[in-house]
């Protein structure tokens, strides 16, 4: 499980209630008893919003790699990382996949060593 931001958990059970998981020309379909957050209108949605900012197109997976970068730059744990991504192997995946860090993390980090 991932802890999340009461504002955040409260936003998601409010568009629960209101859930849209049809969309007709781009247009969501209120349909309280359909899927919240459906997995085909969050890749168009994701498509539109990079499409309208004139950035390379990401994914989802793009969005979990950023996110457990950030994770590991914050300096949370691997073990936690590993589990928020649900990942069962304690954080081997993790370091294999995700631990790679930008380049101003590691010179941010370089200026901490003390010689």
């Amino acid at each position: 499980m991932i802890p999340a931001a009461r504002a955040l958990l409260e936003k998601l059970h409010a568009g629960r209630q209101n859930a849209a998981s049809v969309a007709v020309d781009g247009v969501p379909q209120v349909d309280p008893k359909g899927k919240f957050l459906a997995v085909g209108e969050a890749r168009k949605s994701l498509a539109r919003a990079c499409e309208k900012l004139g950035v390379e197109l990401l994914t989802h997976h793009d969005l979990r790699d950023a996110f457990a970068t950030s994770a590991i730059e914050a300096g949370v744990d691997i073990p936690t990382v590993a589990a928020w991504l649900g990942h069962a192997d304690g954080g081997a995946l993790l370091m294999r996949v995700y631990a790679h860090h930008r380049r101003a993390h590691s010179v941010y980090q370089a200026a901490k060593v003390v010689f």
